[in-house]
């Protein structure tokens, strides 16, 4: 199609001619046009010369009237009379149907217009997405349709590079370290990437609807604000402002910020678009680095001996003033030269300079750093004798040898200066408030001050060459031996991990002082130093232990009192009394750091409690409820609960409770409603039951079932297909009725029939259990896994037997469809209680069906096998036991885990 020339008609001519103009005008004006063919007779050259397919179809039949010379080239129509294609037959059906559904819509009007956008090939199959306009007309009184197609194949290939590209920004924007925004015309964000978090710890949405200024310090904001105004402006981009910003947390970071101008098509400014980037540790980093230059060239102008730098080619390109003093020279007759040039020809064994440097350049170039005697020539003549230590460095990515050249003079100065720079160390040494001590990585000390003499009551020979933990006595105040935790210590700050810790000591007296011990480690002369500073604390934990010992008194006084008392933060119990644990028969120690959520029976008890301290407690400073707790043997105690806040400044700090035991006050009311609730309970369940079998179901049912049994058998049906089939269902369902009523009859026992509760392995009844579904088991091809060992229960053995065959045969249906079913058997410990599951691979199932599934007949797949008692008659059996069963999933296809508690083993 892109061999025609491109031509633009007059969209007013085309309005005319087509119905594309707006609705009112094509109302008001195609009644009068009544699209006279004079006026398409005007416009064939113009459509002979588009792009766009145009086609005249008669309708409804979709004889093809008339076409332009694009339609032809399309779909390769040299020789064409009207009325002799049809639509469909070069558009297609589909685009077909979509026509004449708009056609049959629009029959109840005098014109329609419709658009839709579908795909077009031509014979040779060179496909285009392509824009349907389609107006419907009478023309002399025979319904018309005018059908133009136009290639939007590039528009739309554009519109998917675009989402591509947009994609792929979005993405690198996302997983760039730099925070990519736009801000308004105003100033005001209206796009933070997710690195915002990263950067500044703040989330995008903190951040949107505030300007960059209002995350900086107002002294910061002011210098910005002030920079930038002149650059905003006049819309100018910028690069690498630096600017300081405050993180949510506080603290401050240096960010290096980049922006363009945002320019609307039509020329208006409509904002900024840029770029963050931290560079706190970059310039951190270039501080060190000045530093670290300034102190280099500071140690190495200052330095005592000779430094000279050199190239591969042995040429000084650098050296400090010292080795101006040494040579004599000045800097501009050493820099460019060479160490054989400022050497005398010969060297004292008789070697030659330069062959003699050859052989230290081969050494020194395989890495093998070189110290030598070596003889050199001053500016003036004279000769001297140095000692010299060569090694390559890497400054960059460039290697270059670095020599350190001493006379004799020169060590004596150097050393000299060593023993005073030593006299400094040792006064400052001496004179600390602490004690000081060096040991080597064996714990051995090798020196240390005299305020250590003065603390540990001991001489400098019983400290030198001993250990501090032989210094300390067997064990520390937490019952860990000296020596195991005191190389534990060590071992982390050998590890770079300098330790601060409380320590006990020896004096020389045999008596015992509590101290503060800072450890570090040091590298001297490349030599592991481990420097102690040890702070006698004897005092601070005199007065630690006062207090501790009024905290004692008060603790008495709160032990003492009958009531429970207890503090909790964030829900995690802290501190409890005697008298909450011997309410509730937890020892503190099995509840100190637990969730106050194993002291309810139940979620939406610990939820009640939880509102009561957010919407009483936290706003007015105390509340109170009531909520049943339960006790460590698993029975439940009715309490009055009184909250406090700690601080009602602080809410972190945590709340105070009391427990008021009001079980006997209750326990009337509890037990004449949970009587009346089993009653009705029990009468609704038998009214049902006696709903089911009140007339006499299973004697008729026999009777259908034992003659259509024999009917089965007679040649009547034995020759006719549809009647087996139709004897076959009425079998079944027979026998579907005849398990209801089984199960049915087995539901209004339970709580009728009991048998004796005795001690009993729960492995048993598994085994048990086991073996009366293994049928099942087989034809699914389920596994069992007894993930656990398992407890004696004091329990109905028949009934609990029955209890492990529904839930396994209940799991083995709903893993069957799996290519590897599997039932996992267990038990847990949860609130000192044992916690049975059966846990299977399987279909699983919402949590709002987890209740649901549990009641009479309620079967989630009425399809599925089974009558949906299964479940109701593990839960009565469960509840006739006094204990409970329940059921967890997290959703579909995740599988099912049914638990249930029974009560334990009696002595």
């Amino acid at each position: 199609m892109e061999k025609h020339s491109p031509y633009n008609p007059n969209p007013e001519d085309l309005k005319k001619l087509l119905g594309l103009g707006e609705r009112s005008f094509r109302k008001s004006y195609y009644p009068k046009l009544k699209f006279h063919l004079t006026e398409i007779e005007l416009f064939r050259t113009m459509l002979d010369n588009s792009q766009d397919l145009y086609i005249l179809i008669d309708m409804p039949a979709g004889d093809i009237i008339d076409m332009n010379q694009a339609s032809r080239d399309f779909w390769n129509i040299t020789d064409y009379a009207p009325n002799s294609l049809f639509l469909k037959d070069v558009a297609g059906q589909e685009c077909w149907s979509i026509i004449f559904k708009h056609y049959s819509e629009s029959r109840s009007e005098d014109q329609s217009f419709a658009e839709f956008i579908t795909t077009l090939c031509s014979p040779d199959s060179d496909c285009i997405h392509a824009e349907i306009h389609i107006g419907f007309r009478k023309l002399e009184n025979r319904e018309t349709a005018i059908f133009i197609a136009r290639d939007i194949s590039q528009h739309i290939q554009l519109e998917y590079k675009l989402r591509e590209s947009e994609e792929k920004f979005r993405a690198l924007v996302e997983t760039l370290n730099e925070m990519i925004w736009e801000v308004d015309a105003n100033g005001y964000y209206t796009y933070v990437s997710p690195v915002s978090k990263m950067v500044l710890g703040y989330e995008p949405e903190e951040m949107i609807g505030k300007k960059p200024f209002d995350f900086m310090p107002e002294y910061e904001a002011e210098r910005i604000a002030g920079e930038f105004s002149e650059l905003a402006r006049n819309h100018r981009a910028f690069s690498e402002m630096e600017n300081i910003n405050r993180c949510k947390d506080g603290s401050l970071v240096v960010i290096e910020t980049s922006g363009v101008p945002i320019i609307a098509q039509n020329g208006d400014f409509i904002g900024y678009r840029g770029v963050d980037r931290d560079i706190t540790g970059r310039k951190q980093t270039e501080s060190a680095l000045r530093q670290s230059e300034a102190k280099y060239r500071l140690l190495f102008e200052s330095a005592n001996d000779g430094i000279l730098l050199l190239n591969e080619d042995i040429s000084i390109i650098d050296c400090n003033t010292k080795t101006l003093d040494i040579y004599g020279r000045t800097r501009e007759q050493i820099i460019g030269s060479n160490p054989i040039q400022l050497s005398p020809e010969y060297q004292p064994d008789g070697q030659r300079s330069d062959e003699k440097v050859s052989i230290i350049h081969q050494h020194i170039s395989d890495g093998v750093p070189q110290f030598f005697e070596w003889q050199h020539v001053r500016g003036d003549g004279s000769l001297i004798n140095t000692e010299v230590s060569l090694s390559t460095i890497k400054i960059g990515n460039e290697t270059m040898l670095q020599a350190v050249i001493r006379d004799v003079t020169d060590r004596k100065k150097t050393e000299s200066a060593l023993r005073q720079s030593e006299a400094k160390y040792r006064l400052l040494f001496e004179s600390a408030s602490d004690c000081i001590f060096l040991h080597n990585e064996d714990l051995t000390i090798i020196d240390c001050n005299n305020k250590t003499l003065e603390i540990f009551g001991r001489t400098r020979d019983q400290i030198i060459g001993s250990s501090p933990l032989k210094l300390s006595p067997e064990t520390q105040p937490d019952g860990q031996n000296t020596f195991e935790k005191g190389f534990a210590i060590v071992s982390k700050v050998l590890n770079g991990e300098p330790q601060i810790f409380e320590w006990q000591h020896t004096r020389g007296d045999g008596t015992i002082f509590d101290a503060e011990v800072s450890l570090g480690m040091l590298s001297v002369d490349n030599t592991i130093i481990l420097q102690g500073l040890v702070r006698d604390i004897s005092e601070r934990k005199k007065e630690q232990l006062a207090l501790q010992k009024s905290e004692r008194i008060l603790s008495s006084v709160l032990h003492a009192t009958p009531i429970g008392l207890g503090k909790a933060i964030n829900r995690i119990i802290q501190w409890i009394n005697t008298g909450f644990s011997n309410m509730i028969g937890y020892t503190p120690e099995e509840m100190l750091g637990k969730s106050t959520r194993m002291l309810y029976k139940d979620d939406a008890t610990y939820n009640k409690v939880g509102d009561c301290i957010t919407q009483q407690v936290f706003v007015q400073g105390v509340g109170s409820t009531e909520a049943q707790l339960r006790h460590k043997d698993g029975s439940l105690i009715d309490t009055l609960l009184c909250l406090a806040c700690v601080d009602n400044e602080d809410k972190s700090a945590g709340i105070i409770f009391s427990v008021v035991n009001i079980t006997e006050q209750k326990k009337a009311k509890h037990e004449r409603e949970k009587l009346i609730a089993r009653l009705e309970m029990q009468n609704a369940e038998l009214e049902q039951y006696a709903y089911t079998v009140s007339h006499d179901l299973k004697s008729p049912l026999i009777t259908i079932e034992g003659f259509t049994q024999l009917a089965v058998r007679t040649d009547l049906v034995k020759n006719s297909k549809e009647l087996t089939h139709h004897t076959s269902r009425i079998l079944n369902a027979t026998t579907k009725m005849r398990q209801l009523l089984d199960e049915l009859l087995e539901l209004s026992r339970i709580g009728r029939v009991v048998n004796e509760p005795e001690n009993v392995d729960f492995k048993d009844i598994l085994h048990e259990a086991l073996e009366l579904v293994s049928g099942r088991l087989h034809n699914t091809g389920a596994t069992v896994i007894m993930e656990t060992p398992f407890p004696i229960v004091y329990v109905d053995r028949k009934r609990i037997v029955e209890v492990m065959t529904n839930l396994i045969e209940n799991a083995a249906k709903f893993t069957a469809h799996l290519k590897q079913p599997e039932i996992r058997i267990g038990v847990t410990e949860l609130n000192g209680e044992n916690v049975f599951y059966v846990r299977d691979n399987g279909i699983g199932l919402n949590p709002e069906y987890h209740e649901k599934i549990f009641g009479l007949f309620d079967k989630l797949d009425p399809a599925s096998e089974g009558s949906g008692i299964g479940l109701s008659i593990v839960k009565r059996i469960i509840e006739l036991h006094g204990r409970t069963v329940w059921v967890e999933s997290d959703g579909p296809n995740l599988g099912c885990t049914f638990y249930f508690t029974l009560p334990a083993k009696t002595k």
